[in-house]
């Protein structure tokens, strides 16, 4: 039940975007531990807001490729993806502002 208490509360603190100074007491976790998770909480929910949707559009891609490649044929796969690839690259580099 300890896992479940860490998790909760580094959810927490990520959410609220809080960095605990001084560790809350009563909830059972050492206060090293407590600091630590308070202090990575942020870099960590960071991490996974930029990850998450990067590997979950592999994964969307590789089912689309292959329910392509299962109606249509592995050539027609390879096309569509060549196709998405050159239609993204020409979203960004028709909208995406020089720096």
């Amino acid at each position: 039940m300890g896992g479940v208490k860490t998790a909760y509360a580094s959810i927490r603190i990520a959410v609220s975007g809080e960095r605990p100074s001084r560790p809350e007491n009563g909830d059972g976790l050492p206060d090293a531990h407590r600091w630590v998770s308070g202090c990575l909480a942020p870099v960590l929910a960071s991490l996974i807001v930029k990850r998450v949707p990067l590997d979950l559009g592999y994964a969307i891609a590789a089912l689309c490729a292959g329910l392509i490649a299962d109606a249509f044929g592995m050539q027609w796969a390879i096309v569509a993806i060549g196709l998405l690839t050159f239609a993204s690259g020409a979203v960004v580099a028709l909208t995406m502002k020089r720096s």
